[in-house]
This record gives C-alpha cells, sequence and structure tokens, in this order.
C-alpha cells in the first residue's frame, strides 16, 4: 500500500550535489557516523528484500529514466538487496521525481550549521527525503532531508529521490546512474563515507560508477546485523 501524504513538508536536505573543478561535490556534510545516519542508525521499515521503486511519468523524466533505473537496480548484484520498479505508484516505498530548481525560493534554513544558507537545492545535481510517521494516510507524516534533523528513534516508510533536471546533465550517462546509486543508497539507510565509496563525501568522477562490495556489506549489516 502507498500513501497519502500529509504534514509540513520541511525543506532540508540529506544528499545534494553540485558541480566543481574535481567534479561531484556537497553542498553539506555530516559527522553522524561513517556508516549510517546516526548513531540510533535508521532503517526503511519494510526491509530490504524487495524495494518496490516507482519512476514519476514527467515529460521531463524520459532524458532519465533508463540510466536512473540502471544506477538504482545496480544495487541488486548483492542477492539481499532487491530494488524492483512497479508502475503502480501506490505501492512503491522509494519515488523517483524530477523538479524545477527555478521555482525554489534563494534562501532556507540549514539545520545541521543553524542559520539562514543559500538554497542549495538551486544548484543541487539531486537530493533524497526519508519519510517518518504512521505510513499510507496517516496524520503525523513528516518528511527529513538532514541527517541531524532525523528522529532519534524509529524507521522510516518512504524514501523519494528527487533529481535537478535543470542541473543534472542529460547527456551524461555515467553520472545520471552514479548520482542514482548514491540517492538510492540513501534510502536504503547509508549516510556519506570517505572510503572508496558510491557513497562518498564529496563524490567526484573517480568515485565508483556503482555501488561497492563494501557499500553492500553495509547496507546488509544494517538491516540483518544492526550493532
Amino acid at each position: 500500500m502507498k500513501k497519502i501524504l500529509v504534514g509540513f513538508m520541511l525543506l532540508i536536505s540529506i544528499v545534494l550535489f553540485s558541480m566543481s573543478s574535481s567534479g561531484l561535490t556537497y553542498h553539506f556534510t555530516d559527522n553522524n557516523s561513517l556508516k549510517t545516519m546516526g548513531t540510533f542508525s535508521p532503517r526503511l521499515s519494510g526491509g530490504i528484500s524487495t524495494v518496490y521503486y516507482y519512476i514519476n511519468n514527467y515529460s521531463t523524466m524520459s532524458q532519465y529514466a533508463s540510466d536512473l533505473i540502471s544506477g538504482i537496480e545496480s544495487w541488486n548484484s548483492n542477492s539481499a538487496i532487491n530494488f524492483t520498479q512497479t508502475t503502480v505508484y501506490w505501492n512503491s516505498v522509494c519515488d523517483v521525481k524530477v523538479y524545477d530548481c527555478d521555482l525554489l525560493p534563494a534562501q532556507i534554513y540549514n539545520p545541521d550549521v543553524n542559520k539562514i544558507v543559500n538554497n542549495p537545492f538551486k544548484t543541487c545535481y539531486a537530493y533524497a527525503k526519508l519519510w517518518y510517521g504512521g505510513g499510507p494516510g496517516a496524520s503525523n507524516n513528516k518528511g527529513y532531508e538532514f541527517v541531524s534533523e532525523l528522529p532519534a528513534t524509529g524507521d522510516y516508510w518512504l524514501g523519494e529521490i528527487f533529481i535537478n533536471y535543470k542541473v543534472l546533465p542529460s547527456s551524461n550517462s555515467s553520472m545520471k546512474k552514479q548520482v542514482a546509486a548514491h540517492e538510492a543508497g540513501h534510502v536504503l539507510g547509508l549516510n556519506h563515507i570517505n572510503l572508496l565509496s558510491i557513497m562518498n563525501d564529496p563524490l567526484t568522477t573517480s568515485s565508483p560508477a556503482t555501488p561497492t562490495n563494501t557499500d553492500k556489506n553495509n547496507v546488509y549489516d544494517l538491516y540483518y546485523a544492526r550493532w
């Protein structure tokens, strides 16, 4: 069953991409954990044996869909993780969308640094949002994008991936796949890691194009051997 998203949607961020002289880089970093997003290590409540994801059928998505699918499903070479595309929106626990950065405000509040900053969503390639609450139709559903904002307890029931189609080059297939794989890692529960990883911070053109065995093992540990 899917959701009716209810509640105030906070404009905050877990993952952000922008261009620099060295390639892809993040606007923000955090030091909560090398592997996961905080000491509690939240997870997707439905598990990872079948993670249904839905590619929203926007006209602008046609330039991205095949590469995003390839990047997301690059996690699937580990039999414990299974991203499966669904054409039924209400069945998905991972929604992939595009957004228009020109429609966003110039500045937002960044809870990680506790001040107003230039809105990074206007220049980033993509970001992820995790939804906590009672699930489909619940009045307490709330989305979080900054790691510092995640609740101290409980797992999330939905992940969303937002693609900035005006910034992420539609002609760069390898970059689109890399970005999608990285964002899917956040939907699974992984944070940035300063090793050779699809979750690199910063993620550069020399970073792995797909999840490494370490990345997949970290996901397995999170769901089957949580410390």
